[in-house]
């Protein structure tokens, strides 16, 4: 079976729009951190709002800012 000519410039044009650099543009950088300060963010203000202590508050905001680093990482890995 023959694909259009047409089809195959789509393709192209799709594959060529990628970063194939490696290296990512000032607003990716700053979308991947706000992502990782979101999830960071989410679980200190789900410890505070459990009534837990300032100890609790930093733990937790530190264990989100990894678990975010960590879902970042796997989410490029996947598309990359």
């Amino acid at each position: 079976m023959e694909v259009p000519n047409d089809a195959r410039q789509r393709t192209a044009a799709a594959v060529s729009r990628r970063n194939t650099t490696g290296s990512d543009g000032p607003a990716e950088t700053r979308l991947q951190t706000g992502f990782v300060v979101i999830v960071g963010l989410s679980s200190g203000l789900m410890a505070l709002f459990g009534d837990g202590s300032v100890l609790v508050v930093g733990v937790a905001m530190l264990a989100g800012l990894v678990v975010g680093g960590c879902l970042l990482w796997y989410l490029r890995w996947i598309v990359g």
